[in-house]
């Protein structure tokens, strides 16, 4: 399988929380890059499409895309980057 990702992935174990539709899910950080992350929860199947990730170990809140799903992982983009240039 070729790797498709844009910027390298740091392997984590990090708790954090996804929120959406006016409720809060537990999850574990698998891995995490500026511009994804691989989440982990005990079923991902009812977990939405677009949401936000609370991660507590890094005090950063971001909003999520699901790009890929199995079971018990989903794969996701970080939505709204900003960018701000150098002066």
């Amino acid at each position: 399988m070729s790797e498709r990702r844009r910027n390298h992935r740091t392997q984590v174990y990090w708790c954090a929380k996804i929120s959406a539709n006016q409720s809060l899910q537990d999850c574990v950080i698998r891995d995490i890059s500026f511009l994804g992350a691989r989440l982990a929860f005990a079923s991902a199947t009812d977990v939405p499409d677009d949401f936000e990730l609370a991660i507590d170990q890094v005090h950063m809140r971001r909003r999520c895309s699901v790009v890929w799903r199995s079971e018990m992982e989903i794969g996701v983009k970080f939505r709204n980057l900003v960018f701000v240039a150098a002066a």
